[in-house]
């Protein structure tokens, strides 16, 4: 019988200590994989109260219903697809100004109309935002020039994007002029392809379709002409984008509505004018209280929708120069930079959703994006005093973009989970 006890302590001794170690091993997992921050951005449109957003004007977004609507200062831009009302998550971008006046009244003076062949009513179709506010712009006559447009100063080499909501009445060819007389991108509003003798003069352009018919148009130029007056604007063209189209006869047109003519390589979200042009400042949003910061080691995960900005941030330290970001070199690649040195992960090019990943120690920093294999670095982040989501934390470099979710694990994972998490 003794002998029987001392066998059941020696055993009971073994399992206890079994039992232990596998707890704290399961501890020790569930610390390491366990987020100290999880933001998602398409679930809710309440901000963690981590997060401190600003942006000093108004802005707008495309709501959960898929209309356009102002947002008021200093509140966060929660995002959806107009058509297929998908979340994209908050939207960071930088500030914009639209040069145009009257972004919205085509048939007030301040728009030029072309020959005196271009009829403009106001107010006669459901626009983007829901309200009957959308202009109808057709041609009276036929052969002549038929246009809406602004003349504006402009820089010489400077670069410009000029943008339009377009639906079509009874005509196909729409064409966006930025300065110089008849260097028109013509869009067809049946194939829904970009054309005409005159593209070339682009750098790009593109459309998306916001529901109900209605599509928004632009395309981008830079300069060649003086500094001075340039005319910009929108206009019906023929079939090979020429600006007095032969194949009118009076009639034709189309419904349009928010005009934005701003400085810049690509199309930022609509800004509605009046009497003046408006600018909408960038927006910044930043954590608060790094105390779920871990400085030594830890992980980011973060999945962004990418826009058409070729250098920006998506996780931001302490000024300009210490962060996990994207540049372009051909394609959109994921970064880190330290302050000191810079590496990548080369991608796909790609404006859809993405996956961005990494990790650091105190010797190491490694990077990934979509599942492919990481890339080291034997540097470390640096210091860190300031974290900022979308932009650098002084306001610059911004994302133009979504940020979709953002995951930070306060130990440095596995690379072969870093780059499960990414895929």
């Amino acid at each position: 019988m003794k002998h029987f006890l001392k066998k059941l302590v020696v055993w009971m001794f073994i399992l206890m200590t079994y039992i232990g170690t596998c707890s704290a091993q399961l501890s020790g997992t569930i610390s390491q994989f366990t987020p100290s921050l999880n933001l998602s951005f398409t679930n809710t449109e309440t901000l963690d109260s981590r997060l401190t957003f600003t942006r000093n004007s108004i802005g707008t977004r495309t709501n959960s219903t898929g209309l356009i609507e102002t947002v008021a200062a200093n509140q966060p831009r929660f995002d959806y697809d107009p058509v297929t009302l998908q979340a994209r998550g908050i939207l960071i971008e930088e500030s914009r100004t639209n040069l145009f006046l009257r972004s919205e009244n085509f048939a007030n003076g301040t728009w030029t109309k072309g020959g005196g062949v271009a009829v403009v009513t106001d107010n006669v179709e459901v626009s983007p935002t829901g309200t009957t506010n959308a202009a109808l712009f057709t041609t009276n006559t036929s052969k002549l020039h038929c246009f809406v447009r602004q003349s504006l100063t402009l820089t010489n080499g400077a670069t410009y994007t000029v943008s339009a909501f377009v639906k079509r009445y009874n005509y196909d060819y729409v064409g966006l002029r930025v300065a110089s007389t008849g260097t028109h991108a013509m869009f067809n509003l049946t194939t829904l392809t970009w054309g005409g003798s005159n593209l070339s003069s682009y750098q790009s352009y593109g459309y998306q379709s916001v529901g109900n018919g209605w599509y928004r148009i632009w395309a981008t130029r830079t300069i060649t002409e003086a500094t001075g007056t340039n005319v910009t604007g929108v206009c019906l063209v023929g079939t090979s984008g020429e600006e007095a189209p032969t194949n009118l006869s009076g009639g034709e047109g189309l419904y349009l509505f928010g005009a934005q003519l701003e400085s810049g390589a690509f199309v930022t979200s609509y800004i509605p004018t009046a009497a003046s042009s408006v600018t909408r400042s960038g927006d910044l949003c930043l954590l608060n209280n790094l105390n779920w910061f871990n400085p030594s080691q830890g992980t980011w995960i973060a999945e962004t929708v990418l826009g058409q900005r070729v250098t920006a941030r998506i996780i931001g330290y302490d000024g300009a120069n210490n962060f996990l970001g994207i540049r372009s070199t051909g394609q959109q690649d994921t970064e880190s930079y330290n302050g000191t040195a810079s590496f990548t992960k080369q991608g796909v090019t790609s404006t859809g959703t993405v996956r961005h990943g990494m990790s650091y120690s105190s010797s190491n920093r490694v990077l990934t994006r979509e599942g492919l294999t990481p890339n080291t670095s034997a540097t470390s982040i640096g210091s860190v005093t300031q974290i900022s989501l979308g932009s650098n934390p002084n306001g610059t470099n911004n994302l133009c973009a979504w940020i979709r979710k953002v995951v930070y694990y306060p130990r440095q994972v596995s690379n072969s989970l870093l780059q499960s998490l990414t895929q």
